[in-house]
């Protein structure tokens, strides 16, 4: 399973699902860049990767209210490797 990141209001957030291979599931979760964080924690999410990206998405924009269209945030991006086997 690969994990995926997307950006918010020009970089200044990202929204993050997270494969965990040792739990089998998605993390849910937010990378603020400076200042104080509004958004709270991760959430885990199962093993639905658009359900851990929705989760994400909603997260932050809990957090950083915006129109993702008008700001241009970025599409998903996947990163990491691409497998859903356990680590040794």
């Amino acid at each position: 399973m690969k994990s995926s990141l997307r950006r918010h209001l020009r970089g200044s957030v990202t929204a993050t699902a997270i494969w965990n291979a040792d739990r089998e599931r998605y993390q849910a979760g937010a990378v603020e860049e400076s200042g104080d964080p509004r958004v709270v924690s991760d959430e885990v999410c199962g093993g639905d990767l658009e359900a851990a990206q929705e989760r994400a998405d909603m997260l932050v924009l809990a957090a950083y209210p915006h129109e993702c269209f008008r700001e241009r945030c970025e599409d998903w991006t996947s990163f990491g490797r691409s497998t859903s086997e356990k680590r040794p």
